[in-house]
């Protein structure tokens, strides 16, 4: 009985720290997005030009 009460323990415990973890990984992700949003490295455009057979192709990427 007393393992028992152990691991319901431990269960509860690790339920309360991945919770724990996933706000701090949303946090910091929604950190990240504002601050490179507001300084507009995402999803700005860089142009990057390159040369096939003489004739000049654009090709936009994205930073993610």
């Amino acid at each position: 009985m007393g393992f028992n009460m152990a691991l319901l323990a431990l269960r509860n415990d690790f339920k309360k720290w991945s919770f724990i973890l996933w706000i701090v990984i949303i946090a910091l992700s929604v950190y990240v997005f504002a601050n490179w949003g507001a300084q507009g490295k995402i999803g700005q455009p860089t142009s990057v030009i390159a040369s096939v057979d003489g004739d000049e192709i654009l090709f936009k990427e994205y930073v993610e």
